[in-house]
Formats: C-alpha cells, structure tokens, sequence
C-alpha cells in the first residue's frame, strides 16, 4: 500500500506543476534565461511525477481492492446481525428504534419493519419503565457510556412477558457527542427461574438454620476476646473447659479456610453486612466434621463496629446438598459466561452453505474447532469433500430439508460419524435459510454446537443413578427376603435400614421406623438400648439371650426373640453403627409347648386305644408298648421289653411274614399294611399296619380272629348257594333240551310242512333259551353271559339247522366283547334269533347264493346296536312290518319293545334290520371282567 510520505510527495509534486503552470499562463515576457529555468524545473517536476505515477496506480488498485472488501465484510456483518441468535437494535439518544434484527422481532412479537420508529421504553413493564427511562436519560447526556448485564421486565406484542438481559454502550458522532445507542436483548427468562428457585432454596436453609440447635459465639472487638458458649466448643471438637480465642480459632482452621473467613469478617465489619463462612474441621480423634458460622457486626453511635456476634452450626449432614447447590450455582455461571462470550464473539459454529453444490461460504473458528479442519481446507469446498461419506450425507439431508421447507430447524443432539479412529459425537444444529427479495434460498446459514460431552455425561449420570437405583433395590429386595428381622441404628439410636422382617415383628410400617429413634420405636427398651451402647462402646458383639415381649395391639400375646448385635465399622475403625438381627422364636417356643403337650396327649391316647401298639428304633429296639400290645401280643410287661431288641426277645417271629414286611417298609420308607397268624399267640389272627416315621418304626396291631372265622363261615355257604345255582341253570337246561327233543319227536309224526315249520321256530327259540343257561352255568359269573361268544354258537347252531353252507350261503359276523345281564340277554337272543330266521328262510329263494351279516356294537358308553343284513330279494313292497300277522315279526317288535330301543328296517339291495337298545344298569364292558 502507498505509504503516507508517498502520498505527500505526489501531493507536493502536484502543487508545484499548478504554480508553475500558473506562471506560464501569466503571460508577462520571460527573458531567455527565466525560459530556460523554468524549463528546466518542466522537465525535473515531469520527470518526478513519471516516478510517482506508478505508486499512483498501485494507490488506486490497493484503493478499489480495500473498498471491495469493505463492502464484503459489511454484508457478512449485516447477515451476522439480522440472523445472530440475540435481538440486536440500533436507537436514537432518547430510545427510538431505528434498526432490528429478527431475534428482537421474534421476542417482541413483531416483524422488524414494524420496530421501527417505536420507543423501547414502549416494551418495557410498567414496573421497571422509569428505572429504564432514568437510565437512558444518563446515557444520552453524557453520564454513562455503556451498561452491562441490566435484567429487565419486558413485555412483547400480545402480552408475552419474559425475563430480558440487557446490554447497551453509547455511540458518539463525529463531534464527540451522543447520537445513539446500540443495544443487545437477550431472554434469560430460565436463567431468571432458576435464581429465583435458588433465593428460595436458600430462604428455607435459613429458616431451618434458625430453627436448629446452634452454638452462639460472641467476640469483643475492643478487648479483643472471645466467648462461646458449650455448644460451640463441641462443634470445634474442643473441650468443654477451654477457652476459646482468636488464636486458638486460627490455629484449627485450615489456611484456606481461614483466609476465606477473614475475608468475611472484614468485610462485614467494614461494610456492615452479616457474612456467612463454611469451612471444614478435623476434630482432635481425627474425624472429620463441617461447620458453618454465621455473624453480624455491632456498630456503636459513630459508626464504628465494636462486637462481632454469630452463631455456629453443624452443616455435615447438609453438605452435600450444599456442594449440590454450588455445583448449580457453577452451572448457571457457566451458562451466563457462554451467553455472554456468544454475543461478543460467537463462540457457536457458524457457517455459511449456498450454492447448488452446498459450498461452504463462510466457516468460523468455532466450527472448525467443532469439525477439526482449518479454515483454508474449508471455505469454497462443498459439505462432500469436508466430511466422510456417511456424515456428508446426514449433514446434506438437513440443508435440503431447509431448501424444500424454506423454513428454518433445530436439531438437537445429532450423531456425526467423522468416519475411522475418530470418536463419536453429537452436534446442536439450527439451519436457517438466507432468502432474497422473491422469496428464493440463496444460502443456508448452519449454527452448530458439540454435545457430545453432555450427551456421553448424561448417559453416564442415566447409567449410574439407574446401577445405583437397581443395587439399592437388589439390596432392599435381599434384606427384605431374609426371614430374620434385621436393623441398622446409627451412633445415635436412630433407625436407618429395617426389613420388611423387622417391620413386621415391630407391628410397625416402615415409615415409622426409619428415621426415628430406638425409644420412639418400641418402649421396653432399656435392655436393648443397654447393648447397643455396649457395642458402640467396645466395638464387640452383643449376644442378647431371649427376650419376651407382649404385643402392643394383644398384651396378653406373648412374642419370644432371640437377637444379637453385631458393630459396623467406617474406614478408621470406628463404630459408627450397630447391626441388628432378630430372629422370632415364638412358634419354636409355643411348638415346643406343644410337643410336651402332645405326647403326653399321645401317652394317653396309646393307653386309651384297644389297639396293641408298639414302636421299635433304628435298631429294632423297643421305645414304645401300650397295654393293649403287653397282653394280647407279648405277654410281657412293657417294663421288661423297652431297651431290648424285637428278634433277639422273640426269634419266632424271624423269617416269617411279620419280619419281611417290617423290613421292606423301613428300607422302603413307605407303610404297610396285611393280616397275617400271630406265631406268638396260637389261633390268633391280626391286621397289621406299620408306619416307618423319623427313623423308627410305629406297628398298629388290630386283633381280627373272630372276623376271621366269620368269614370262613361266609365263604362256606355262598361256595354252596353257587354250586346250587349252577345245578339250577343246569337242569333247567337239560328239561329245556328235552322240551326240544319232544318237539322234534312232534314234528316227525306231523306231515302239513307249515306246522313242521312252527315247530322247528319252537325249538330254535327253546334252543336259543337253553344256550343262555348254558353259558350261565359254565361261567364263573351267573349274572352275565358274554354276549358276544353266544352270538358266534347261535349264528352256528341256525346255519347248521337250515344247511345255509350247502346253499351258497354266507355269514360275516362281528360282535365286541360286552357283558349283558340274564334280563337283557334272553330277549336280545330270541330277537336275533328271530332275525337269522327270516334271513334263511325267505331272503335266499331256491338255490340261491347270499351272504348275512350279523354286528353287534358299543357305539356308546349308554348305547347298544344289533344289525343283521343280508343282499337277498329284500322286503315285499307293501310289507308294514310293524302290522304283520307273521309270528316272527311281531315277536321281534314285542322284544324291541321290551328292550326299550328303536328298531329299523331298511330294503335296498337286500334287507337290514337294525336295533339300537340301551344297556341295563347291571350291563359291564369286557375291560370290567
């Protein structure tokens, strides 16, 4: 650039060619010799000025050149402040709006067009209007230049009302005086909320500050001591009779501590104010504690502090909802420093992406340190060439998204995959599209912040409150399992842990337990409170011997406990608690009660039963004998056998029945029962039941002679009233066979055939009769038949008497196994008697060949079919077999009837006559036999 010596010379030159021109054009006659000077001071000043005229041309390049960035650098300025993230504005000297940004519009609730021209007061709450007034009054005369971090009420278009920091310096015209002012407008209504919680939080310590138990110390400026009350000294670990001084108070503060609580002193003893110091002690046993003084200094008439006066408490407990609060306090501080260095130097990624490549047209320091790429390796490539693939791609997506919408986004906590070997991480991203006059995108402006370590600590804090969450309930879930009542009391008697055991034996819920003191638990708790100050004490195990209490809500119910306490220890050694285990023994006592009870309950029950008894150890050794086993069994005195071994007093009893049962029982751990002839009492018999209990074996033993014989008597006389029924069956057989005989004698000496032919019916029907009696006699069961053998010998009877195998004729038969009584087997007999005998006789004319089949089937638990068919000529057309003159058919409706079934008949290619009966209640399935 041409420098300002350049300038001036070229300037010079310039000054002297006017002169000289001027002399020129004079016009007064100049003597050679002035000729010749002057031009000879032509040709030095032209040679002079084709010397600068190069540094003349360079001068205007570097001129157009400084104006073209200017310009380019004044609309980067102009985008920055219509789209920064805070309201920007420009007002007069007395608060006119003359310029806005759309982030003041957004939070007034109005266009920026519509801004301008309005007073800013106009925005401001009725509350803080004046204080706002006054202050720009100050500022428009000269009083202040700039005002800082100034928090007001302020109140948009439409009624919204929201929290404003403000910032705003005066700016000076030409001649030194105010002609505007420039104005930064942030919301800070969270921040605002959050104080506000804070200043209540504090509210509430105070108050339960003022309600504790406080050491009061007061200190006598002029005379230089100090006085401290008992409380006091307990708090500094000291003893009751020291004295407490200035130096002693400096020599048990740590350094920082106490440079920290001079501080305070001196500032509230030169200002006026109360201060408040927390700072931590380490008592003389090495522990360590938290105090907190609190003070206000005593002025006299003058003015002058003469007593500095507090209190002093312990805050250990508190601690840690302090450092919590402090941790938040640092938050918020660290969240109005970011504020503050966004608006001074935009420490948020920036950058600018127009373009139908999506280039990047602007990109500023914080976006690079985001990304990690300088700024040359940036500006003018597009996204693709910036980032990996996957990532170009996602950060692509959200700039078309602002092309197509045309409206602006926020993206919060979004994943950007920098490719390979380099660590995940989350970015706030807020897109918001530059437009021109017709509405059209021209480029994309991208906001962008790393979250990546909120997102990663947030996940941990997530991750570790729920491990904390799920081992806290883990634990709460074991305690609560174990069937002891268990509890934890700290140094100070109080409850801190409890079971649901421990709730339950207490007859208390848990609410009423934890956090309250032993005494406030339970009120009989002078022995208890006497062990766990013994084990506070000595730091040695308490065994407590069994305790009786009477149940609040019963006091005649006692409650029996056997407890024992255990100390906990912190990592110094010291108890700092007292385990509690509690087992309630109550139910052992009362079944030990009850077991006493009960066999002397047994022994008089065993004495009572006519029963022998008797029971035998693991050894076969007599335990037990009542009277009953000493003179129906042994025949001994329970006095001679208890001790002794049961073989060895009696070998009779080895090898027999007795000795194997007893045996299998024990080995197999199950009982046993039989009757069995006694080998220690001729002719008796008995009905033995062993029971193998608790490793011994327990023999009931029932005298059951006389049972016996009776039984052999009734054996006897049913053995001699069934041979009498089967003589019965069999002689009623034998005169039904010479009925049959007799008709066959008969029907030879009758020459008519129809009556040859009633007569050979007969004797089916009586041979059919005599066939069930038959079967009833051969069988072991007089009350049932077999049904389906008879039906085999029936069917083969009927085809041998009409020569149905000569003839061609054919029987398929199938027939289940059941059992039908005496009442139900004749009729069912005679029927399908009756039946075979219409099929030989009319369903095969002359020689004829056929087939018959004959079935017979449960199709129902309740349900019986018999079904006979044959493929002869069938049924004559206009045959009602329900109205025939025919014995035959008339006898099989009467015995349908009787059997109390349907009966069908049905004439296509043949004839088939079907009967479905039911079975009666003494009909049994072969699976019963």
């Amino acid at each position: 650039m041409l420098s300002s010596d350049s300038i001036s010379t070229v300037r010079d030159l310039q000054r002297k060619l006017a002169q000289l021109a001027g002399d020129l054009a004079d016009g007064t006659p100049q003597s050679p010799e002035q000729q010749s000077t002057l031009r000879a001071r032509l040709h030095e000043l032209l040679q002079e000025l084709e010397a600068s005229s190069p540094d003349l041309h360079r001068h205007d390049g570097e001129l157009a050149a400084a104006r073209a960035a200017l310009e380019e650098e004044r609309r980067r300025y102009l985008e920055l402040f219509e789209f920064a993230p805070a309201g920007y504005l420009v007002t007069d000297a007395e608060g006119a709006i003359q310029e806005a940004n759309r982030r003041l519009g957004a939070l007034f609730n109005l266009p920026p067009s519509q801004l301008t021209g309005r007073d800013l007061a106009d925005f401001v709450c009725a509350g803080d209007r004046q204080r706002f007034q006054e202050r720009v009054q100050g500022l428009a005369q000269g009083r202040e230049t700039q005002v800082r971090d100034w928090d007001l009420s302020l109140c948009g278009h439409g009624g919204r009302v929201f929290f404003g920091m403000i910032s705003v310096e005066r700016i000076n015209g030409a001649d030194g005086h105010p002609s505007g002012l420039r104005w930064v407008v942030q919301d800070v209504t969270g921040r605002k909320r959050m104080e506000e919680a804070l200043r209540s939080g504090e509210e509430r310590l105070r108050l339960t500050a003022d309600a504790a138990e406080l050491g009061v110390w007061h200190w006598d400026l002029r005379a230089d001591k100090v006085m401290a009350d008992a409380r006091v000294k307990r708090l500094l670990g000291l003893a009751p009779e020291t004295t407490v001084t200035v130096d002693l108070l400096r020599g048990i503060l740590p350094p920082g501590d106490l440079e920290k609580s001079e501080r305070a002193v001196r500032r509230a003893l030169i200002e006026g104010k109360d201060f408040i110091a927390d700072f931590r002690l380490v008592w003389p046993d090495g522990t360590p504690h938290w105090v907190q003084a609190r003070g206000r200094a005593i002025q006299n008439r003058e003015g002058q502090p003469i007593f500095l006066t507090g209190v002093l408490l312990c805050i250990t407990a508190r601690k840690q909802a302090e450092e919590e609060r402090e941790r938040l306090l640092s938050e918020i501080a660290r969240q109005r420093e970011f504020l503050e260095k966004l608006v001074s130097t935009a420490p948020v990624g920036i950058v600018v992406v127009g373009g139908p490549e999506h280039r990047y047209e602007m990109v500023n320091a914080a976006y690079q340190a985001i990304l990690g790429v300088p700024d040359e390796a940036m500006t003018g490539r597009t996204i693709a060439e910036v980032f990996p693939a996957e990532a170009a791609r996602a950060a692509l997506d959200l700039v078309e998204m602002v092309h197509q919408t045309g409206a602006a986004f926020s993206a919060r906590e979004y994943e950007v995959n920098m490719g390979p070997g380099r660590e995940r991480t989350w970015w706030d991203v807020d897109g918001i599209p530059f437009k021109d006059a017709n509405g059209d995108i021209l480029s994309v402006l991208l906001l962008t912040r790393d979250a990546t370590e909120s997102v990663l600590a947030r996940r941990q804090v997530e991750e570790l409150m729920g491990h904390i969450e799920r081992e806290r309930r883990f634990f709460q879930r074991i305690l609560d399992a174990i069937p002891v009542a268990v509890t934890y009391l700290d140094r100070d008697l109080i409850y801190r842990h409890c079971n649901a055991a421990a709730a339950r034996d207490l007859e208390k819920p848990l609410e009423q337990i934890i956090g309250c003191r032993l005494d406030e638990v339970t009120a009989e708790n002078s022995a208890i409170v006497k062990a766990v100050q013994s084990v506070l004490q000595t730091g040695k195990p308490y065994p407590f011997p069994m305790i009786t209490f009477c149940s609040p809500h019963n006091p005649r119910e006692e409650h029996h406990y056997l407890i024992s306490y255990l100390p906990d220890y912190d990592d110094s050694g010291r108890v700092v608690g007292v385990f509690a285990e509690g087992q309630d023994v109550t139910g052992m006592v009362r079944a030990e009660e009850q077991l006493r009870e009960s066999n002397e309950r047994l022994q008089a029950v065993l004495s009572s039963i006519t029963e022998a008894y008797f029971a035998l150890d693991a050894e076969w050794r007599f335990v037990e004998i009542n009277p009953v086993a000493e003179q129906e069994i042994f025949h001994r005195l329970a006095g001679e056998l208890i001790g002794k071994v049961y073989w060895e007093e009696f070998p009779q009893i080895v090898d027999s029945e007795f000795q194997c049962r007893y045996i299998g029982a024990v080995q197999e751990n199950q009982p046993v029962h039989f009757e069995a002839k006694s080998r220690l009492t001729t002719g008796k018999w008995f009905e033995i039941h062993a029971y193998p209990r608790g490793g011994r074996l327990e023999v009931y033993a029932r005298d059951i002679t006389d049972r016996k014989r009776a039984e052999e008597l009734t054996r006897a006389a049913l053995l001699e009233k069934e041979t009498l029924l089967k003589e019965i069956h069999h002689r009623i057989k034998n005169n039904l066979q010479i009925v049959y005989a007799l008709l066959n004698l008969q029907s030879r000496n009758l020459k008519p055939e129809n009556v040859q032919q009633a007569l050979k019916d007969s004797q089916n029907r009586v041979k059919s009769i005599a066939l069930i009696h038959e079967k009833l006699y051969r069988s072991e069961d007089l009350s049932h038949i077999n049904f389906a053998d008879y039906i085999q010998v029936l069917t083969t009877n009927l085809m041998r008497s009409f020569g149905a195998e000569t003839r061609g004729v054919a029987l398929d038969l199938e027939a289940d196994p059941v059992f039908l009584n005496v009442d139900t087997a004749l009729p069912c007999s005679l029927l399908l008697n009756e039946l075979l005998t219409n099929c030989l006789r009319h369903a095969f004319p002359g020689e004829r060949p056929g087939r018959i089949q004959v079935k017979f089937h449960r199709v129902e638990p309740e349900k019986l079919t018999l079904s006979v068919r044959d493929d002869g000529v069938g049924l004559p057309p206009d045959l009602d077999y329900r109205r025939t003159e025919s014995l035959g058919l008339q006898l099989v409706n009467t015995l349908a009837q009787q059997l109390g079934g349907t009966l069908e008949v049905s004439s296509d290619g043949g004839t088939e006559v079907r009967l479905a009966f039911p079975p009666s209640r003494q009909t049994k399935g072969h699976q019963n036999r």
